[in-house]
């Protein structure tokens, strides 16, 4: 795979002075290091080339001598485009929330978390990878070309386990949702479809039942404290010039939660692991793309070196991170070409910045800096960016209230958000649900509800909830969906945009064949918007296509638009 060589940690009955020895053709030992734990040692591992798929002994001399075996396994070839961009629309799944396709994995004896409760909304309510393998069909069709798992690595904590961020494995997916296999099988089925898979990955911390925190190699593998010490999430002191270190540290160090214990990043041995099992994942599932969890929080020249280490393998392997911040400034900082950041090689972040401007769309008044006036100083910032195509956009996700909550079921509203998300520039992602009208916006387990129709049982049809608006509000977003997966120019067209005036805003995205233009309405007004405004672009074309009825139109030079009104127009290249 591009690395020759690997580091081995093995756990043993008092390993400390013991000779270790490694058995395998073309595989040597370099070096045998304990670690401060005597049960652990670290063996650099050296494979040739040639060296062929099979079954290492390492070896520990000793009364009594002690073996473990070691898999090698020969590279695969993978077939599809590795990796995203602008064309692709990432879906965002909770796999214990989706759909429950093998009930006999609802409980497993021996994990702390063995309730199924799916009236409580931090209980664990079985969904498993099988539900989300059945279901992939129905992602194809809705015209999501990417799904997004939340983790899916073992997280055998006593409560609230269904989320997966608390690992406690990094080899092994959690029994509850299925198997690896089942992993790869998802995997395969969604590549079958030329569908993504793209995997979320926590380096921050780990659950405290993980079995490196509760026998730790050594001291310097956790951010330990005295007492217990949550990160400030001032993330800012990342590089604020007049940060003290006791800050950074707090930051950086900090625990996430009690029952997540901070990975020291710094260390050398954490680098290896951490840098060792996503690649390793990557070959062994197929992963097409990866979303780093609070990217911020980590030590950055390990986050960089990860980076680095990942892309050296794997070079068109896309990697976005969690970036939860506050400012354009912030936002930019993380990613690679950015001036002042010039180490980092972060290819896209999420795009926070757009989130909440177009959040403050759907629910301020527009004036000159509210409104359509702050998602259009948005847009401009992005000169701040080397490739602005690349960052990931949404109205929602599985930390925030739903959008259609937010808008108070408004389906016009509802209508300018995804008008604008699956127009403007950068990689759309759509949160599990949106589709059904999933609207809690009060605490986390009420926002991560179970997709109706997906448990043995329910009553309802997959993927929707019995209500005949529900049902037009799904076809629709089912339509454009795939409208803009045949259409190019409104996924990777070049852009334009004008000022808003009035709560009125249009972007149009275009290439050589047509124009898709977006005209929004944030107003209670009743608004009208020139077409001359973008005849650098429309060449003075008139005769247009709404999206995605394909009903045709022959347009004046000024278009009436109702309040909370948005249009999706095609016209034809001139």
């Amino acid at each position: 795979m591009g690395v020759d060589t690997l580091e081995v940690l093995v756990e043993g009955a008092n390993l400390t002075g013991r000779p270790v020895r490694v058995q395998g053709r073309g595989v040597s030992l370099i070096s045998a290091t304990a670690a401060g734990n005597s049960r652990y040692q670290y063996l650099r591992v050296q494979i040739a080339p040639n060296a062929p798929s099979q079954t290492i002994t390492i070896i520990a001399d000793g009364q009594p001598g002690d073996t473990a075996l070691f898999e090698l396994r020969q590279r695969g070839r993978r077939q599809d485009r590795i990796g995203l961009d602008q064309s692709d629309v990432m879906y965002l799944v909770m796999a214990d929330r989706f759909a429950n396709g093998d009930t006999a994995n609802d409980v497993v004896n021996g994990m702390r978390q063995d309730t199924l409760d799916r009236n409580d909304p931090y209980g664990r309510h079985g969904g498993d990878l099988a539900g989300v393998r059945r279901h992939v069909g129905y992602l194809d069709s809705l015209g999501v070309t990417a799904l997004w798992l939340c983790p899916v690595l073992e997280n055998d904590q006593p409560r609230s386990s269904y989320h997966g961020y608390a690992i406690t494995d990094h080899y092994r997916v959690d029994p509850r949702l299925g198997t690896n296999d089942d992993y790869r099988g998802l995997s395969d089925e969604l590549h079958a479809r030329r569908m993504r898979l793209v995997m979320d990955v926590v380096l921050n911390h780990v659950g405290d039942g993980h079995r490196l925190y509760m026998q730790p190699p050594d001291a310097g593998w956790f951010n330990t404290w005295k007492e217990y010490t949550q990160t400030t999430g001032r993330e800012n002191t990342n590089f604020d010039p007049y940060a003290t270190e006791q800050d950074k540290r707090r930051f950086r160090g900090g625990w996430f939660d009690r029952m997540m214990p901070d990975l020291n990043t710094s260390n050398l041995h954490v680098q290896r692991y951490l840098i060792q099992n996503t690649i390793w994942w990557i070959e062994e599932a197929g992963i097409d793309a990866l979303r780093v969890d609070t990217y911020t929080y980590p030590d950055q020249s390990f986050m960089d070196t990860w980076n680095t280490e990942v892309r050296r393998v794997f070079p068109d392997i896309f990697i976005f991170g969690e970036t939860w911040v506050e400012s354009h400034a912030s936002q930019a900082y993380y990613l690679q070409k950015f001036p002042f950041n010039p180490t980092s090689r972060l290819q896209s972040v999420t795009d926070f910045q757009t989130y909440t401007a177009v959040r403050d769309v759907l629910t301020q008044e527009s004036g000159w800096d509210t409104g359509v006036g702050r998602l259009y100083r948005t847009i401009a910032a992005d000169y701040l960016y080397a490739s602005p195509g690349s960052l990931v956009t949404f109205l929602d996700n599985l930390d925030l209230p739903r959008i259609a909550g937010f808008v108070n079921g408004d389906v016009r509203k509802l209508r300018i958000g995804l008008a604008l998300l699956l127009t403007l520039r950068g990689i759309p992602c759509i949160t599990y649900g949106t589709e059904c009208g999933f609207s809690s916006t009060t605490d986390h387990g009420t926002i991560r509800q179970d997709m109706p129709g997906g448990w043995p049982g329910d009553a309802k049809q997959f993927g929707h909830t019995g209500s005949d608006e529900h049902k037009e509000w799904s076809a629709w977003l089912r339509m454009l969906l795939n409208f803009r997966r045949k259409h190019p120019a409104m996924s990777s067209g070049a852009m334009k945009h004008v000022t808003p005036e009035n709560g009125v805003y249009a972007v149009a995205r275009y290439n050589s064949k047509e124009t898709v233009v977006c005209i929004i309405n944030a107003d209670d007004k009743s608004r009208s918007f020139s077409l001359t405004r973008l005849d650098e672009v429309l060449k003075g074309a008139r005769r247009a296509r709404a999206i995605p009825s394909g009903r045709e139109y022959l347009l004046t030079d000024d278009v009436q638009l109702a309040p909370y009104a948005s249009m999706l127009m095609v016209f034809d290249a001139p």
